[in-house]
């Protein structure tokens, strides 16, 4: 019995408590929400992980990505990347690797952290018939659902699948004006391959073989945003509106056979599109949790797209996203090295926190203790409180000071001077 179809029956299980206890909401509250897929649920039988649940009530997810390419493939790297991940506080991570021994890249990440680990199973389906007819476009269409089933196995519990790809959406998008047809690498994966050779998308003609699988081992599915925009003048274009559309449908499809599902959001869209494409897709797609890779609210700002994806995820979190994908420096430019990860991680957290805090988070308990730490300028607490403490007192001790306060205002600090009266 998946926890699905435990939720439907108004049965509460071990992991929903568990949940419930971390967000600090009813066991109810969950079994409700995971009944009628708004709340997803993410758990591991061997409880290498606490449970983790995304969804409306609960508090923002962050998700990191790591993985190897054809130009940089070192595998001890990406574990470092993941623990350094999981030390900053991602919630979970994908291992996007598309190089290497992929299998063994991913069993070992997946033992090295605490958190639930997801895949794109279609990288190492690609990559392996690269690796063994020199093309992508040779794979076969049980490659595709074989990748699925040892991805599975291995402990991934999370999948990201671009079922949402299609003939009439691949039509639609050669006759459109968009400037990038297509940025998604799974998207552009079965896009291609399709083409090349004249059929159907497996993951969309085979929809119910995939849910299948995904019922018999309780696997999240996480539809991927195969037309999500690449820039902000194609942002909620008709071609994103018509795949989210189709990925309602299948919503619906994946809900009556007891699998959990998390929609992946838009990619580049500017501020003022951000909340009704929000609403649009949360109401296209049933409600399901909704991950947000970005927003990136414009496009010319490499090697800060951290700080545009910051802006554009508090604005998706607003108005109903659920689930934030981190942006790193390097997004745009190159693979991400061990430095990024934290300025990611930490922006999407910065993002998190404020959506959080918007929706009435208790955690606004935290804001209040550094409030008061300032007030009363106890720099050891203002240190302690700070998201990156690091960061925070390398600054501090720049500039030495001659009073209690910091260098800005010296003595003519507000607190203190105030205090003083």
């Amino acid at each position: 019995m998946t926890q699905m179809e435990a939720a439907k029956r108004r049965i509460i299980t071990h992991e929903m408590n568990s949940v419930a206890k971390q967000e600090g909401v009813s066991p109810k509250f969950i079994q409700q929400g995971i009944a009628s897929g708004k709340v997803i649920l993410l758990y591991d039988t061997t409880g290498r992980f606490n449970p983790v649940g995304i969804g409306p009530g609960l508090r923002i997810k962050i998700n990191a990505n790591i993985g190897t390419s054809c130009d940089y493939c070192d595998p001890e790297m990406e574990i470092q990347k993941a623990k350094e991940a999981e030390k900053w506080g991602a919630d979970t991570l994908m291992d996007l690797s598309a190089y290497g021994d992929i299998r063994k890249i991913r069993t070992q990440i997946i033992k090295s952290v605490r958190v639930p680990v997801g895949v794109v199973p279609v990288y190492q389906a690609a990559s392996e018939a690269i690796h063994c007819a020199g093309t992508h476009l040779s794979m076969k269409e049980h490659n595709f659902f074989e990748v699925v089933i040892e991805s599975i196995r291995d402990g991934c519990t999370m999948l990201t699948v671009h079922c949402s790809v299609n003939k009439g959406i691949l039509h639609k998008l050669s006759r459109s004006n968009r400037i990038i047809k297509i940025t998604s690498k799974g998207g552009g994966i079965i896009a291609s391959w399709m083409k090349a050779n004249d059929a159907e998308n497996p993951f969309f003609r085979r929809f119910d073989d995939l849910l299948d699988i995904a019922r018999r081992h309780d696997t999240i599915l996480s539809f991927g945003a195969a037309f999500r925009s690449g820039c902000v003048s194609d942002g909620a274009d008709s071609i994103h509106k018509e795949e989210l559309a189709t990925l309602g449908k299948l919503v619906k499809r994946a809900r009556k056979a007891g699998v959990q599902i998390k929609v992946e959001g838009p990619g580049h869209l500017a501020a003022h599109q951000i909340g009704p494409f929000i609403r649009k897709a949360k109401k296209l797609c049933k409600g399901a949790p909704l991950g947000v890779l970005g927003p990136i609210v414009t496009d010319i700002a490499p090697g800060y797209d951290y700080i545009t994806f910051a802006i554009g995820a508090t604005l998706a979190i607003l108005h109903g996203a659920d689930y934030l994908c981190t942006v790193y420096p390097s997004e745009h430019l190159g693979l991400p090295i061990l430095e990024d990860i934290p300025l990611g991680i930490i922006a999407a957290r910065i993002a998190a926190h404020a959506g959080d805090l918007a929706h009435g988070s208790s955690n606004i308990a935290w804001d209040n203790r550094m409030a008061r730490a300032r007030a009363s300028l106890d720099w050891a607490s203002q240190l302690k409180e700070a998201i990156d403490p690091y960061l925070a007192k390398s600054i501090r001790e720049r500039i030495p000071t001659k009073g209690a306060g910091c260098s800005v205002c010296g003595h003519l600090c507000p607190h203190k001077l105030f205090g003083e009266v």
